[in-house]
């Protein structure tokens, strides 16, 4: 079970003494109890992902504004395939225009630089 949400950090100092207890832990007991109930409530291990988000927390997949040969994303599984499609060529097999950079009034840009 995943949780998509946390608490903004520097990727260089992953965890502080006060994160390393996962602050999700009565939610995600509460939520295995109720949706499954046959199941020891508490997890047997808990890891951590660092991913960055966009700001409508959805994917990019897209070519870069001035240079058309340099392809990039911003999220997991299926992307692969669409980056080939693209890198080679070919029409993504999926419509991508939801993930496009282009979406954002102001572009894309660096929090920090």
């Amino acid at each position: 079970i995943c949780m998509h949400d946390g608490p903004d950090l520097d990727p260089d100092i992953r965890e502080t003494r006060e994160q390393r207890e996962p602050y999700y832990l009565p939610e995600l007991t509460d939520f295995v109890r109720r949706w499954f109930p046959h199941l020891v409530p508490e997890p047997a291990v808990t890891e951590k992902c660092i991913y960055t988000l966009t700001p409508d927390r959805g994917l990019i997949v897209d070519r870069h504004p001035k240079h058309r040969n340099i392809l990039f994303v911003c999220g997991c599984s299926v992307i692969g395939q669409l980056l080939s499609e693209m890198a080679t060529g070919q029409p993504p097999s999926e419509d991508l225009a939801f993930m496009s950079a282009g979406r954002f009034k102001h572009g894309v840009t660096s929090a920090k630089l």
